[in-house]
């Protein structure tokens, strides 16, 4: 019982942080590239892995939280 609690708080917390999350990406993924084209001496490929990653984490918050995953969590934890 106190894992399926548990369980449904996490699926529960992470579906109703994901839009601040994929925000926090996005944002994330911008000034990376905005380092690489801007004024300031960082290398494209350090700036570009570091989109790579941002994106990468993007792509997790997109796919990962869901409405169906949350309520079968609930289901497991009623």
């Amino acid at each position: 019982m106190r894992h399926e609690n548990a369980a449904f708080g996490f699926e529960r917390d992470i579906y109703g942080f994901r839009d601040v999350a994929r925000g926090i990406a996005v944002a994330c993924i911008d000034v990376q590239i905005i380092a690489v084209l801007g004024p300031w001496s960082v290398s494209t490929q350090t700036g570009l892995i570091g989109a790579f990653v941002s994106a990468g984490f993007l792509a997790l918050w997109i796919f990962l939280p869901s409405e169906k995953r949350t309520r079968a969590a609930a289901v497991r934890y009623s």
